[in-house]
């Protein structure tokens, strides 16, 4: 905002610079963006992010500081009908569709066990276990994932080492999802204590994660990212998906964003 004789309103200041708190002059501002000092808006964990889609476009493009390829699988695209930011979404009919990004250069590989899954969900129905987020290994199914899922309205986040048994896992669930209403879901592991949260409210119970012992072959939106079996794929609209490997950007409860996921 700008203030009196050209004054920026709201950012902060030094005391050493003015007495007139949160207001600048034109001079002040130029002399702190060239010391590197003037607030920059963005994503400080920026550097971090492996995967970033708003989902406004085909092709589905990756705006991560890394792009990758995203390959939609079965019926999977973009749609202009739902969309929480932008103007569009991604549409999943339930039937095996899916959206699958390749591991490259170990974005997927969680060895800090340490990140944040997070995206907007829009269900059509709510039926039985389906994923939302996942990152497998190059096994069929359960075997060595890590996933965020929804079991009919209660949210799922889990991970299942690769031990040859779909029944060695941890996994917790909470809250309540609805359909046809846009809700932001995540999931922040930090150091293997993972929480979950819809709508920026905590849900369920904090579990721990074991350090993942393999390494996913990619990451899977809407459906696990190493097998297509039209039983675990999402019926409904994904939009402003966001994967931080290093980072868990969430401890306790915090606003929804009101706004596109941003960039550097």
């Amino acid at each position: 905002m700008i203030g009196l004789n050209g004054g920026l309103i709201g950012a902060v200041k030094s005391p050493s610079q003015s007495s007139a708190i949160g207001v600048w002059t034109l001079n002040e501002q130029i002399n702190i963006k060239r010391q590197g000092l003037w607030p920059v808006a963005g994503d400080p964990y920026f550097s971090n992010v492996s995967l970033l889609l708003h989902c406004d476009g085909t092709p589905i493009v990756d705006s991560s500081g890394s792009p990758k390829t995203v390959t939609a699988v079965g019926d999977a695209q973009i749609s202009t009908v739902q969309k929480k930011f932008g103007t569009g979404s991604l549409l999943f009919d339930g039937n095996g569709d899916a959206a699958t990004i390749p591991n490259t250069n170990n974005a997927f590989t969680f060895s800090t066990n340490t990140y944040t899954f997070e995206c907007f969900i829009r269900p059509v129905a709510l039926s039985s276990f389906k994923i939302l987020l996942d990152a497998s290994a190059a096994f069929t199914g359960f075997f060595g994932t890590l996933y965020l899922a929804h079991n009919g309205t209660t949210l799922v986040w889990g991970t299942r080492p690769n031990t040859g048994s779909q029944y060695a896992y941890v996994e917790g669930t909470g809250g309540t999802l609805t359909t046809n209403e846009w809700q932001h879901v995540a999931l922040s592991v930090d150091s293997g204590a993972a929480k979950a949260f819809i709508d920026g409210v905590a849900v369920g119970s904090p579990i721990t994660f074991s350090t993942p012992e393999f390494t996913p072959v990619g990451f899977g939106v809407g459906h696990f990212s190493n097998t297509f079996e039209a039983q675990y794929s999402f019926n409904g609209y994904i939009d402003e998906v966001r994967i931080t490997n290093g980072v868990a950007r969430y401890s306790s409860n915090f606003a929804a964003p009101t706004a596109p996921f941003p960039g550097q």
